[in-house]
């Protein structure tokens, strides 16, 4: 017996391909959740350099790049 695909067999590894490339894509409201957490941890980095003469000596290495 002998199956016929008619192309089929093509356009479903393009699909594929296109189906892998969206699958490593993140999502739009994951990369906003992303972005907004990366720039929340910004701010915190700020305050404690701003406010690192408030520490004790022996923590300010600890909190300081």
């Amino acid at each position: 017996m002998v199956a016929v695909t008619y192309g089929v067999a093509h356009s479903s590894a393009e699909a594929k391909g296109r189906s892998r490339a969206a699958a490593r894509r993140k999502n739009i409201f994951v990369r906003f959740l992303d972005a907004l957490a990366e720039s929340r941890m910004q701010q915190v980095h700020r305050e404690i350099t701003r406010h690192a003469h408030l520490l004790p000596p022996q923590e300010r290495g600890k909190w300081l790049p």
